[in-house]
């Protein structure tokens, strides 16, 4: 048997390799805060992604610090 998984069904590995998006309404002016957030891998565009302008400063957002 796989020692990880092992160590998965004992709750040794939980949260340690699951990657966590927030998936909620963000846009460019919200998504530094959720990507600071301790624990948050990344975000999951939604609505925002649609308008190629939109989803530019999202990015752009995103990249700054």
């Amino acid at each position: 048997v796989d020692p990880n998984f092992q160590k998965f069904e004992r709750g040794e590995m939980l949260g340690t390799q699951v990657p966590v998006l927030y998936g909620g309404s963000v846009d460019a002016a919200n998504i530094r805060s959720f990507l600071q957030e301790a624990g948050a891998d990344g975000v999951l565009v939604g609505h925002a992604s649609l308008d190629p302008i939109t989803f530019s400063a999202l990015v752009q957002s995103a990249s700054l610090g």
